[in-house]
């Protein structure tokens, strides 16, 4: 399976710039951070990560990072078909799909506005183009993984290593690896599965710990689901 996925280089972790944006409470927010954002229209906050700041109105710029059960509400189907062809079935998505559904989000490239008072707490999210082996046990409380993004307009879902992503956006998703990367065990890399009948044993010199880890690229690409109704996302749109 390593010859089918090919090897990148090894990416080093980078401290992000720090570009303050304003404070909540006693907490400095910068350029990059993730939070939990409040709304009506759902008992679960939204997640986004910050952008910048409009201080005479008040009102931030953000990218949503949709969560697992975000996505699995609006197209179910298509998230399991993705699923089931790139990740072995000890993934944390098929072992503790609860769990996982409270704490795996995806990148999107969906900016809006939202007012600063909006915001409930400050997280962290960890991104990573391999796959977490056990982020269940890893993880700390306040900690979310990022590991696939969402497109929420064709809802569709792709690999950080898609190789369809354009470089501008593929720039923002490097920048991501690099200023926030998931420091516990994984895979360096997803599983191409054609049969999605029997998957490769995993290689445990494949494993990487750290900041340090590497990505493949993905010579497989997800079949695009396309649906009309996009009523879903209305309210992330106002």
């Amino acid at each position: 399976w390593k010859e089918l996925l090919g090897q990148a280089p090894v990416v080093d972790a980078v401290k992000r710039p720090v570009e303050p944006l304003f404070r909540h409470g006693s907490a400095l927010l910068c350029k990059g951070d993730c939070v939990t954002i409040n709304t009506e229209d759902s008992e679960t906050p939204f997640v986004a990560q910050l952008l910048d700041y409009y201080k005479e109105s008040g009102y931030l710029k953000v990218r949503w990072l949709y969560r697992a059960e975000e996505v699995e509400r609006v197209a179910g189907a298509a998230l399991h078909r993705y699923r089931r062809r790139w990740y072995q079935s000890s993934d944390a998505a098929f072992v503790v799909p609860k769990w996982n559904l409270e704490h795996e989000v995806f990148f999107s490239f969906h900016e809006d506005e939202v007012h600063a008072n909006s915001i409930m707490h400050l997280i962290v999210v960890l991104f990573t183009a391999g796959v977490p082996l056990h982020p269940q046990k890893d993880m700390s409380k306040g900690e979310y993984y990022c590991r696939a993004v969402w497109d929420p307009e064709e809802k569709a879902v792709y690999t950080m290593s898609d190789p369809g992503i354009v470089p501008r956006k593929r720039e923002l998703l490097n920048d991501e690896l690099r200023f926030g990367p998931y420091p516990y065990p994984q895979v360096d890399g997803v599983f191409p599965d054609a049969s999605a009948h029997k998957r490769p044993a995993l290689d445990p010199s494949a494993c990487v710990t750290g900041f340090e880890w590497r990505t493949a690229l993905a010579h497989y690409r997800m079949q695009r689901s396309h649906h009309s109704n996009r009523a879903n996302d209305a309210d992330r749109d106002k």
